[in-house]
């Protein structure tokens, strides 16, 4: 026993490093959103000035990449007004992070990027964190209490039943409480990398994720339900037996 108890404070530990390392990794990106120097955040559609103030003849931009790395504009020639340089991109209806880097006569080159879609502001920021840290301290207590609370009913030494185990409704309702839970954290993850990083290209994964477990919930939601109703009357038939003064056994090895 002593072993198994070692194990299972193994697997929790490891699973706690995973939630852990979700959460730092979470916050990492979003303090990389934040702080990241950039052009700005400009509505789909919309046309971008792309500026700058250098002491220079004439400035050029290198090239301008889509948020999927393709790029779109190659060694174009910006305008100037004094000391001021611009380019004016209006083919901006894909939403993500554009770069693009340009250089003046001398050979100095720059690198920049502006945004198309929301930006995350700090009061976002730490809501989305504090909504997102919530649900997995949710998600935690239900799948804890899904593997704690015991399925089967009390028996003694001699394989006979001693009591109802009524935390076996319980577990059937956290294991279904998990599930939904988890389906809740995809979506929250898909809104936030597909609304506010869309350059990590990783919201299809969650989208996947999401879709998958939703087709399957309606399904759980029945086997779950089937299996609650012949616990429910395997149970009273259990109680019957013990009115009647009969000591049931547990058939199951």
């Amino acid at each position: 026993m002593k072993v198994k108890n070692r194990k299972n404070t193994q697997l929790e530990s490891q699973g706690n490093k995973i939630y852990i390392g979700v959460i730092v990794i979470f916050i990492a990106i979003l303090c990389i959103n934040l702080t990241s120097s950039y052009l700005g955040a400009f509505a789909p559609n919309s046309c971008v000035d792309i500026k700058t103030i250098l002491n220079s003849s004439q400035v050029n931009i290198s090239s301008l990449s889509y948020p999927n790395l393709t790029t779109v504009l190659s060694n174009v020639k910006m305008s100037k007004i004094g000391k001021t340089f611009n380019y004016t991109f209006c083919n901006t209806s894909t939403i993500g992070l554009y770069i693009y880097d340009y250089y003046d006569e001398l050979g100095n080159t720059y690198e920049n990027n502006f945004r198309i879609g929301s930006d995350l502001s700090v009061g976002q920021s730490i809501m989305y964190i504090i909504f997102l840290l919530g649900a997995l301290v949710v998600q935690i207590v239900l799948v804890y209490g899904s593997i704690r609370f015991p399925w089967g009913n009390a028996k003694g030494q001699d394989n006979k039943i001693l009591s109802i185990n009524n935390l076996k409704y319980v577990k059937i309702l956290f294991i279904s409480l998990s599930y939904v839970m988890f389906m809740f954290l995809m979506g929250i993850l898909r809104g936030i990398t597909s609304n506010f990083i869309p350059e990590l290209n990783i919201q299809g994964f969650f989208e996947t994720i999401y879709t998958i477990m939703l087709s399957f919930l309606f399904p759980l939601i029945v086997i779950s339900v089937i299996i609650a109703f012949i616990s429910f009357f395997n149970d009273k038939r259990i109680l019957k037996m013990f009115k009647r003064g009969f000591e049931p056994e547990w058939t199951q090895k």
